[in-house]
């Protein structure tokens, strides 16, 4: 029961990932030489910050801020680049979370899942007894 539990959080937990980065992605590729500009202007980096969260929040839909706030939760435990490349700093953390939630999760919900072991049975033994 545990280990069904856990491989439906698991599922929940990379898909939430793979959208945050998709619609990163998309983020990022809208915005072509405006990022660019951004990059002289300003460091850029994951919003991370309350003024920057309140400007996405008027951007994006509900949904999408929704599915961007579960992503930053998802992804904090695994922040551990310090680059100036905003590519780099989403890129590391969502290949580890998908290697924690993704891969171990799915690997520890099997193993909860299997079934006990029978005592092996020798050969021309009757089951029954």
């Amino acid at each position: 029961m545990f280990g069904i539990l856990l491989r439906w959080i698991s599922t929940a937990a990379t898909v939430i990932v793979v959208l945050g980065f998709a619609m990163f992605v998309y983020d990022q590729s809208a915005k072509g030489s405006q990022a660019q500009v951004n990059k002289i202007e300003a460091s850029q980096g994951p919003v991370l910050d309350r003024p920057n969260e309140v400007k996405r929040e008027r951007e994006n839909g509900k949904v999408r801020e929704w599915l961007s706030d579960a992503n930053d939760v998802l992804l904090t435990p695994f922040a551990v680049v310090d680059s100036p490349y905003v590519w780099v700093q989403r890129l590391v953390p969502t290949v580890l979370a998908l290697l924690v939630y993704g891969f171990l999760l799915m690997v520890l919900a099997n193993y909860l899942n299997r079934p006990k072991r029978r005592e092996i049975q020798s050969f021309g033994t009757d089951a029954r007894d």
